[in-house]
């Protein structure tokens, strides 16, 4: 209860001086912050405010967004396919949807019904002629185009982010690992490591529920999306969420209300991965495809470098995250492809 009054107490803190704050000082701060990412869905930055850390995300919003008659609101502007939704290698659909998002859920962990998100403090506006995106894993718009099969609404939402001069900047509670980092920590340490994850598990369950409770899918749960204090875990990352509060088509709908188990299943996959990963030091967390050995080649291995619990618990997730793994070797290669129900 300490903890939780002062994260509120924190919360309202910085949420009114920012609040308070000009544009050019925003720009100033956001500036002066350190670098800490980049990637698809924008770029990351980590400032200091009256001694406490802030992480801003910025995230391009295209000229498309920013039509009066399109500001705020979460509708498909680019009309982009339900696949897109796949957390595999997607810019997302859009700011709005993002921002949407992070509120929906920053409210729900400030009342404390679901404390399993980073609180979003304040959110702003802003010019900015240093949007872009990075695909770097594509090294050029022509490959990222072929590689989603030379879809032309996704062609357009790409060109519409490098062509954008405004961007949405989100400020939010700093957590300081990712799950994958910590949980590698744990690994080889025998029964107390075991007692840390089983209560990782715990609280990756009850965050699924929650989502899934609020009628949300997050479409990219992975543990670099997931962040930790040591105590608990924090799911980051909403640019490829869906909402039934959201402006959806009957299509979209459809998707959602066929996709409620997804996280759930895309948690016991990176739950799986991660255990493996650390335990036999195979740390190219994101080269998973290239380990040469199958999932289920190392879950039908020798297994006695684990704690009971932890093989137990391995045995428990084992066929969702062997068919999870299986689903996303082949949606790369064929996009027509759609999740199972599991």
């Amino acid at each position: 209860m300490v903890k939780a009054d002062k994260r509120r107490q924190g919360f309202d803190a910085l949420s009114d001086g920012l609040g308070r704050m000009s544009d050019e000082t925003i720009k100033s701060v956001v500036a002066n912050g350190d670098p800490v990412h980049v990637g698809m869905g924008g770029r990351g930055a980590l400032v200091r405010l009256d001694g406490r850390p802030v992480f801003v995300k910025r995230i391009a919003l295209t000229d498309l967004e920013l039509e009066p008659s399109r500001c705020f609101s979460t509708e498909n502007h680019f009309e982009l396919p339900l696949r897109y939704q796949y957390g595999i290698g997607s810019v997302g659909f859009g700011a709005w949807r993002e921002l949407a998002a992070h509120r929906l859920v920053s409210e729900q962990a400030r009342r404390g019904d679901s404390p399993c998100c980073p609180l979003l403090y304040h959110w702003r506006v802003l010019r900015d002629e240093s949007t872009g995106i990075s695909l770097a894993a594509w090294e050029s718009l022509e490959t990222y185009c072929a590689y989603w099969d030379g879809d032309e609404a996704i062609r357009r939402r790409v060109m519409a982010i490098q062509d954008s001069s405004s961007s949405l900047f989100l400020f939010m509670e700093y957590v300081p690992q990712t799950l994958f980092q910590w949980l590698g920590s744990k690994v080889g340490q025998g029964e107390s490591a075991a007692s840390a994850i089983l209560q990782i598990e715990r609280q990756l369950e009850a965050l699924c529920a929650d989502l899934r409770e609020m009628g949300m899918a997050h479409f990219d749960l992975h543990f670099a999306n997931l962040l930790t204090d040591g105590e608990r875990i924090y799911l980051s990352d909403f640019g490829l969420a869906l909402s039934d509060r959201f402006a959806l088509s009957g299509d979209e709908a459809d998707f959602l209300a066929a996709h409620r188990g997804y996280d759930a299943a895309c948690a016991s996959l990176s739950l799986v991965h991660c255990l493996i990963a650390h335990a036999y030091g195979r740390h190219d967390w994101f080269g998973v495809g290239d380990w040469g050995e199958s999932l289920d080649d190392y879950l039908g291995g020798d297994r006695r470098i684990f704690p009971v619990a932890v093989d137990s618990l391995l045995d428990k997730h084992a066929v969702a995250a062997v068919r999870t793994d299986a689903f996303f070797h082949a949606v790369r290669g064929n996009k027509s492809q759609i999740w199972p129900a599991l």
